[in-house]
Formats: C-alpha cells, sequence, structure tokens
C-alpha cells in the first residue's frame, strides 16, 4: 500500500499495487472509482529501462538484447517497492452511455 491523495475528495489514501487490482479501486472516503494514471507508467517505464540498459551497455559492456532483457527484469522486481509510489492518481472514465 502507498500514501497518495484522492484527487476528487483531497484526502490521504492507501492505494494499493497495480498488481492489487484489475481496472480500478475505490477511495474509501468519497467512493470515487480511481485507477493510476497511464502516461505516468509508460514513462517512469520508458526512462527506467532505457536508463537500465544503457548502463548495463556502457558500463558493463553487455550486448544490447542481453542488457534489454536485464532492464526489463530489473524493472519488473523494482516497479512496485520503488517506482510505483510516485504515479500519480486519477478518477477512472466511465463508460459512454448511449
Amino acid at each position: 500500500m502507498m500514501k497518495h491523495v484522492c484527487p476528487h475528495c483531497k484526502r490521504n489514501i492507501h492505494a494499493p499495487l497495480l498488481s492489487q487490482y484489475e481496472e480500478s479501486f475505490r477511495c474509501p472516503h468519497c467512493q470515487q472509482e480511481l485507477m493510476h494514471d497511464e502516461l505516468d507508467i509508460l514513462i517512469y517505464a520508458f526512462v527506467a529501462i532505457i536508463l537500465f540498459s544503457t548502463i548495463a551497455v556502457v558500463v558493463l559492456h553487455l550486448h544490447v538484447f542481453i542488457a534489454l532483457s536485464l532492464a526489463l527484469l530489473l524493472y519488473h522486481f523494482i516497479r512496485p517497492r520503488f517506482i510505483e509510489s510516485h504515479f500519480r492518481l486519477r478518477s477512472y472514465p466511465k463508460p459512454p452511455t448511449s
């Protein structure tokens, strides 16, 4: 669980990890459906994988394919503990009614 602020009621909440919910979760105070911001997820993943693989290629002199594979594995294991706490929360979009 990570501390975040609900964008709807502006109260502190403990947001679950990405692996602990399917599409959204509810704020315990206002019952607003929330989710982690997808843009944050993509940007942090891109930056982390590029950074890890560049370090592996330049410093450790690994082959690019091996460096990318190791970077993906490293990101997979460090994301829940170190990176997910920086993701912003946003309201879950309602499906259009017709």
